[in-house]
């Protein structure tokens, strides 16, 4: 599997950054992910995984969707096309786009 780009790499760094600043500690699982298995692979973990991660119901509690996982996928979808093929990609975006609008119907585990 190819690696992430740089500007999807800024974005997760981005996310980790953001969440920190606004006080949440808990990035450091995902960051172990990225670093064992590559930040694609560690994205596409998360977003299909049957729960909801702490970060990511902390950042829609925190009114911060726009720094969950979920949502740089949804930004960089075509890449997450590219690297796993059309039909597993469209999968992975769809998980996504699910969990985001599950988020804010209130749905938070």
């Amino acid at each position: 599997m190819k690696d992430a780009s740089a500007a999807l790499e800024e974005r997760f760094d981005w996310c980790h950054a953001e969440a920190h600043k606004l006080g949440f500690k808990g990035f450091g699982r995902f960051e172990q992910m990225r670093h064992q298995y590559g930040s694609l692979e560690a994205a596409r973990m998360l977003v299909i995984s049957g729960e909801f991660q702490n970060g990511f119901t902390w950042c829609f509690d925190h009114g911060r969707p726009d720094i969950t996982v979920e949502q740089a996928v949804i930004d960089f979808a075509d890449e997450f096309r590219a690297a796993f093929g059309r039909a597993q990609g469209d999968a992975i975006v769809s998980s996504a786009k699910w969990r985001v609008e599950a988020a804010k119907a209130g749905v938070r585990k």
